[in-house]
């Protein structure tokens, strides 16, 4: 798990560093601390952040084909 330092997080979010610092007096966007008191975030704090959630299901792809005429018909299984 990468974690960011405030100035990193803040460019990610396109935010400046004090936005960043009022979320967490605000109770918006609480970082984890490091043992010296430092500011450090996460992916999921970044989604959390830009309002999504962390995507669970896996991504389905649906693909459309069709020809022109039924003498292409056989076409389509390639």
């Amino acid at each position: 798990m990468k974690l960011y330092s405030i100035r990193e997080f803040a460019e990610k979010l396109g935010v400046s560093v004090s936005t960043l610092r009022a979320w967490n007096r605000e109770g918006k966007l609480v970082p984890l601390r490091t043992p010296t008191n430092k500011r450090r975030y996460t992916e999921d704090m970044f989604y959390q952040a830009l309002g999504i959630g962390k995507r669970k299901e896996t991504k389905k792809t649906v693909i459309y084909a069709r020809v022109s005429s039924a003498g292409q018909k056989p076409d389509l299984e390639n």
